[in-house]
């Protein structure tokens, strides 16, 4: 519960932050974020300084969003306009180009005759599998203790 109308940016934070004392992962998050106003048109601009994928990713989801927007009013006594921003130079930048499948996902994709959504950037950097099978050989067992 809060103690009346909110001050500032960081007492608005501060608030913000206790009422998700039960929600640890977007508490996390949230720490990582500087809050700027309610301004005279009653924005709130919630910026984050992590370049920390989970951080990143859980502030960019749509329901996340909507659903700190909902605190940040509950805080702020009243309607605000909540705006995110992301403050890291790789958020900005825009999204790699699709690539090109390897060889094992050419080989999944023939089998099943599927296609290809994003390719694992593991996948690409793998080396050929030796010659000989398509899975690597298993280790061999370890001999059985003689009677």
């Amino acid at each position: 519960t809060s103690a009346g109308p909110v001050v500032d940016a960081a007492d608005l934070r501060a608030r913000t932050l206790a009422r998700l004392q039960d929600r640890a992962l977007l508490q996390a998050s949230v720490e990582q974020c500087r809050f700027d106003g309610p301004d005279a048109q009653r924005r709130v601009t919630v910026t984050l300084h992590s370049d920390r994928k989970m951080h990143q990713d859980r502030l960019r989801s749509p329901v996340i969003q909507q659903e700190l927007t909902q605190v940040v009013r509950a805080v702020a006594g009243g309607d605000v306009q909540v705006e995110f921003r992301f403050a890291t130079a790789d958020a900005a930048a825009p999204a790699a180009a699709p690539a090109e499948p390897g060889p094992t996902a050419k080989r999944v994709i023939g089998r099943f005759a599927g296609r290809v959504v994003q390719v694992d950037p593991e996948e690409r950097r793998r080396a050929p599998p030796s010659a000989g099978g398509d899975e690597p050989a298993a280790p061999e067992p370890p001999p059985e203790p003689g009677d």
